[in-house]
């Protein structure tokens, strides 16, 4: 049953697709330009920001990827009905933990020796396979057969192994209004005009202010860094400052959102994460902005009085409507 509802909300994002999350989002902005959440005049200043959206991906070793290829082969062979003189299914996790073990203990020459031992088993399995691919018909097995033993992989890499996320906010309200990934290692400078142009496809408005780190300046804008207080304006020093408040949303965004740990693969599930991740911050605001409303609402003058004028049709705020037809029509 947990296998089924899995297919399920796969199917359904698949379906989705990268420009059904951008509908989203941009129904999101507009549901918060609606409920008060967010005002147009804030659509006019944005700050933008990248930051690094993680793969759900282990760090990249020798040792691993050669544990991992002797796994697969021998369950492969074992499917085949394939029989093994030693599939080395004990003694693989112990040496896959002594080198654990001894990288730690910045021991590399007794970490070689057991990676060593590893390819050597990954090596024996190649062999045994390849003198009984004579009694199987499988051609999948006989693919397996010819793998290359990995001599030169590379080493584990301690930094963050993802790629780089545009996020670009209001600059009043912090609300996300685009959210986009940039496969490869592109230059900070060089994504400014690509989420630029989002926002404008997204709110259907050009900012004529942006606010950045650093960048490029961007047609019909104005372009100001953080720090920048020379030749600068006393109203735009306080928007200045509010730059820096993308750094803590962002924060939120990767802790709270699933930005900073992807699930889906590829490209296009890269697009999709920091989308999503984005409408969610979007509509914990939203959230938060019809929460205060209705404690308001109903604890003004008392819920009989409320939910009378609910009933009688005198809303006159446009969250009023949304809870009529929630509560009293659906």
């Amino acid at each position: 049953m947990k296998k089924e509802r899995c297919e399920q909300l796969v199917a359904v994002r698949i379906r989705i697709g990268e420009s059904g999350c951008g509908l989203i989002l941009k129904s999101t902005v507009m549901a918060g330009l609606a409920m008060g959440a967010l005002k147009k005049s804030d659509l006019n200043r944005v700050t933008v920001d990248t930051t690094v959206q993680e793969k759900a991906v282990t760090y990249l070793t020798d040792a691993k990827l050669l544990n991992r290829v002797c796994k697969r082969l021998v369950k492969k062979a074992r499917a085949a009905g394939l029989k093994r003189r030693q599939s080395y299914v004990r003694v693989r996790p112990k040496r896959l933990l002594k080198v654990n073990r001894y990288a730690h203990a910045r021991q590399m020459k007794r970490m070689k020796g057991e990676v060593k031992k590893l390819r050597t088993s990954l090596g024996r399995l190649v062999l045994n396979m390849e003198h009984k691919t004579g009694q199987i018909t499988n051609p999948r097995v006989q693919q397996l057969t010819e793998l290359v033993l990995p001599s030169e992989l590379e080493l584990a890499k301690r930094y963050e192994f993802g790629v780089k996320v545009g996020v670009t906010l209001t600059n009043q309200s912090n609300s996300v209004v685009s959210g986009l990934a940039f496969p490869g290692n592109s230059y900070e400078g060089h994504t400014l005009v690509t989420q630029y142009r989002r926002v404008e496809r997204i709110t259907g408005k050009k900012p004529s202010e942006v606010f950045v780190v650093r960048g490029n300046g961007v047609a019909d804008s104005q372009v100001f860094i953080s720090g920048q207080m020379r030749s600068v304006p006393t109203r735009l020093k306080h928007l200045l400052k509010r730059r820096q408040a993308v750094e803590p949303v962002t924060g939120h965004i990767k802790n709270d959102r699933l930005l900073g740990h992807n699930y889906l693969k590829g490209a296009e599930g890269d697009q999709m994460n920091s989308m999503l991740s984005c409408i969610g911050h979007n509509m914990r605001i939203i959230l938060k902005k019809a929460k205060i409303f209705c404690s308001d609402y109903f604890l003004a003058s008392g819920w009989k009085n409320q939910c009378r004028s609910l009933l009688s049709g005198d809303a006159v705020h446009p969250l009023e409507n949304c809870l009529k037809q929630f509560f009293f029509q659906g």
